[in-house]
């Protein structure tokens, strides 16, 4: 009687292990790729005919295999990559299980090219569906060429379930991207049904960034640069207002390979602040770099997602990479329309004196001696004060603004006072502000919680220029504002800094972000020259003056070429 238990024949163990490794065509051309990169390549062409199911052929120029190594290469976990189980621990090259040829090679009818530099002449092998037909001597330059026709064509059951050609085309388009981004130092070429769709000439990261992502892309990004505790971070983030609803425009680079990795997608969200949705996702281009015993790269088959050491120290890098490149980002070049539903009622007058401000408005400036800065240093760096643009004429909700470089702006009146009442609260560095004594106080209950932490915090309430004093047990009284503040906001402010101050939290902390927002002027606001200028004036007092709390820009460049194109007929 024969036993249950029986040991697999070698073609069916690697038709398995090709459905764990092998997806779709993208998934062939990730692994060979990969190889290519591995072997020292520096350029790497890849041709695809119907999606990659008809045709997948990679060229490359790297060190080639000798024809006894071609042979061992079709072998389940053969692989040059390590020689050991410590060498798992510390992987330097893209691969390492030895899985993918001979994966590949038991699904489709396989074609290898290769020479080795030490070799006078290349090898050429065929395999169809995992057994070996041919092997011959030929005439090539060094590298190597694998061909891979007829994917699947053995496992009807696999085909029947692909997807359509264009969507095969597709994501290996979005594989060779990811790998073109990580390695900027090799050439990449795709050609797609004879057509060429990607071709990189370039090693700067930034041109690479525009060639493989589009110049509308690159233009939305700020650069990141960090090196911390042999931890090393560069690359680039998008602006708070260039983001999206889902991570698709996300690449991470980890020690030369395309992976995901929830923490740090989740580290660099937290770099933004406030200054981001909650449903929002930021977009970047970041290339990680670390000791190889911090990262393991064994925990999925394809190598997609990776597992992080140190995770705790690596995401306070990352936060604060983030938060120093956002600080240091300036206003960027944005074409606006300049049709109007009515026209826009201009006030015109010469830039204001700046001393003279009327003394009844909300926002006029004083000669104040600045606040102390407190014992704790700011969170960002603090920046050269920028030079305020002078103000030349205002429509509601609107100013528009002369630059010392002669270029013009919009500034919206709304956002940048959300931007300034933010700041003012938010950044304890930032100079006082001018107080206004209220004629009647104003008495506000609160539970004995938020109570308990206003209590707690009236030194700081008083910093803010809040004239505030116990009343009763719950209660407070007011008797003077920063001539910032609104009377009819007050309340649900002062709520949703108590709970701020009581637990600093995201959650909390954009509760505090909405209410400050929504205390801003209204979106219609008409300001006075004299009153515009005061408030560009303290807009660009504040440490991030080109966005407003909640990430949308405070101003917008009109652009010369934009104003010409009106007047062409």
């Amino acid at each position: 009687m024969s036993g249950k238990i029986q040991v697999l024949d070698d073609q069916t163990i690697n038709q398995i292990a090709a459905g764990e490794v092998i997806e779709n065509p993208a998934s062939v051309v990730k692994e060979l790729v990969e190889n290519s990169l591995d072997a020292g390549a520096t350029e790497v062409t890849v041709e695809i005919r119907a999606g990659g199911r008809q045709l997948i052929r990679i060229t490359d120029n790297g060190t080639g295999m000798s024809s006894e190594d071609a042979l061992l290469s079709l072998e389940r976990h053969a692989t040059s990559k390590i020689r050991g189980l410590d060498d798992i621990y510390d992987v330097h090259t893209m691969g390492f299980r030895g899985e993918a040829v001979p994966s590949i090679a038991s699904v489709s009818k396989l074609t290898i090219l290769t020479r080795s530099a030490d070799e006078p002449k290349g090898t050429l092998i065929t395999v169809e569906g995992g057994k070996v037909c041919d092997r011959s001597s030929v005439e090539r330059d060094p590298g190597t060429t694998m061909e891979v026709a007829s994917l699947f064509f053995n496992v009807p059951v696999r085909k029947k379930f692909q997807r359509s050609p264009t969507y095969d085309a597709n994501e290996v388009h979005k594989v060779l991207s990811s790998l073109a981004l990580a390695r900027t130092d090799v050439r990449f070429t795709l050609i797609n049904q004879g057509k060429t769709v990607l071709k990189t000439t370039d090693n700067n990261f930034k041109t690479r960034v525009e060639e493989v992502l589009g110049k509308e892309f690159s233009c939305g990004l700020c650069p990141l640069s960090m090196e911390k505790n042999r931890i090393k971070l560069e690359g680039m983030i998008g602006l708070p207002h260039f983001n999206r609803h889902n991570r698709t425009g996300q690449h991470l680079l980890i020690n030369g390979r395309a992976v995901f990795s929830p923490l740090i997608s989740f580290a660099v969200k937290e770099g933004y602040g406030t200054s981001m949705g909650a449903q929002r996702h930021p977009v970047f281009v970041l290339k990680l770099t670390l000791p190889g015993q911090l990262v393991d790269v064994n925990v999925h088959p394809q190598k997609k997602e990776v597992r992080l050491r140190q995770s705790q120290e690596l995401k306070e890098i990352i936060i604060e990479a983030v938060e120093k490149a956002l600080s240091k980002e300036t206003v960027p070049e944005t074409t606006v329309e300049t049709s109007f539903a009515q026209a826009p009622a201009f006030t015109y007058s010469p830039p204001p004196e700046p001393v003279h401000f009327p003394k009844d408005w909300m926002l006029r400036e004083t000669v104040e001696e600045p606040m102390k800065k407190m014992e704790t240093a700011p969170l960002f760096t603090q920046e050269p004060e920028t030079a305020s643009p002078s103000v030349l004429a205002t429509i509601p909700g609107y100013i528009l603004t002369k630059a010392a470089s002669d270029k013009l702006q919009w500034i919206s009146v709304r956002n940048a006072h959300a931007r300034v009442l933010y700041d003012t609260l938010n950044k304890s560095y930032l100079p006082a502000i001018p107080v206004q004594q209220l004629l009647i106080p104003l008495n506000f209950d609160f539970s004995t919680t938020e109570a308990a932490t206003i209590k707690s915090h009236l030194e700081t309430l008083e910093k803010w220029g809040v004239g505030i004093r116990e009343f009763g047990p719950n209660s407070f009284a007011i008797d003077a504002l920063p001539q910032l503040w609104e009377e009819r906001n007050l309340e649900e402010l002062l709520h949703a800094i108590a709970k701020e101050e009581a637990e600093v939290s995201l959650k909390d902390k954009k509760h505090l972000v909405k209410t400050v927002v929504s205390s801003a002027f209204s979106s219609n606001k008409k300001l006075s020259n004299n009153e515009s200028q005061t408030l560009v004036n303290q807009l660009y007092k504040t440490q991030n003056p080109h966005f407003c709390p909640l990430g949308k820009p405070t101003c917008v460049e009109i652009v010369h070429d934009e104003i010409a194109k009106l007047f062409h007929t």
